[in-house]
């Protein structure tokens, strides 16, 4: 029988490989903004109105980064989930606590 802390960890796992999988596609992205990004810093050069894009790129690049490693950081914090993610999900304290098939009466 699982205990309650035992099932919060498989949930913690699912949900820690969901978020891990989640920043592998997110870096998928880098290429292609990377390569705008310098592309337009390129054309900056020839171009006199050329700000508005390489703002927007790099605006762009920078929130796919966090984005990235936000996912990466909430990943590896529910891979291995501490006390204050087992009292958010209610399984502190309750290591000897089974969970029950049916409800008792």
């Amino acid at each position: 029988m699982l205990t309650k802390t035992d099932v919060v960890r498989v949930v913690c796992r699912v949900f820690a490989l969901f978020l891990l999988v989640c920043g592998v596609m997110e870096c998928t992205y880098f290429p292609q903004y990377l390569h705008s990004l310098v592309h337009h810093l390129n054309e900056k050069r020839a171009l006199a109105d050329q700000g508005y894009w390489i703002r927007y790129y790099v605006l762009e690049t920078a929130s796919l980064t966090v984005r990235t490693f936000g996912y990466f950081l909430l990943g590896l914090m529910f891979w291995n989930p501490g006390p204050r993610v087992l009292r958010l999900f209610g399984a502190a304290g309750s290591t000897t606590a089974n969970v029950p098939d049916v409800p008792e009466s």
